[in-house]
């Protein structure tokens, strides 16, 4: 997608195009921002994956929505149906998972989880057979906490630790 763009600007030209890898920095892009750059990446990629995960779900029951409970610390947003949350599909067996969790790490916990989530994701393409059914798995760790201001989702429940607060003992 954005190969192409850029070869229709001429970005990327002539004998490059025999390359397999090229660096294209975002400032010759149409972004503005290096955020909007890699909105434009991720953003039609992650609708495209909700619309994988919507279709399953709809081959589970045809109507779903969205189940809001306090937590803890914070409200938490889960899907279900109208008999409730789905946590049986989706922390059951079924090969559906839609989670979203704020963890609070120390650094050197936070690159161990790193490296043992690519060290299980190098395992896992080695069970690739080329013929089975495919899977998206998108993974991304970041610093900071989306929603922290707003309702905070987290697919399916989980629990957090409460925040501690500016002049509190906790």
């Amino acid at each position: 997608m954005l190969l192409q763009a850029l070869v229709y600007q001429g970005i990327v030209l002539g004998n490059h195009l025999r390359r397999q890898t090229w660096f294209i920095p975002y400032e010759v892009t149409a972004a503005e921002t290096l955020e909007s750059f890699w909105a434009a990446q991720l953003v039609p990629r992650m609708n495209e994956v909700a619309g994988f995960a919507a279709r399953q779900l709809q081959a589970h029951h045809p109507i779903w929505g969205f189940w809001l409970s306090q937590g803890e610390v914070y409200s938490n947003l889960e899907v279900g149906d109208r008999r409730g949350p789905a946590r049986d599909l989706l922390e059951g067996d079924e090969p559906l998972m839609l989670t979203v969790a704020a963890l609070r790490l120390a650094e050197p916990q936070t690159r161990i989880l790193k490296r043992r989530l690519l060290a299980l994701l190098t395992e896992a393409s080695t069970w690739d057979t080329g013929i089975a059914t495919e899977y998206t798995l998108g993974l991304i760790l970041v610093r900071g906490s989306p929603g922290q201001r707003r309702v905070k989702q987290a697919w399916p429940h989980r629990r957090f630790r409460r925040r501690s607060r500016p002049g509190s003992n906790h």
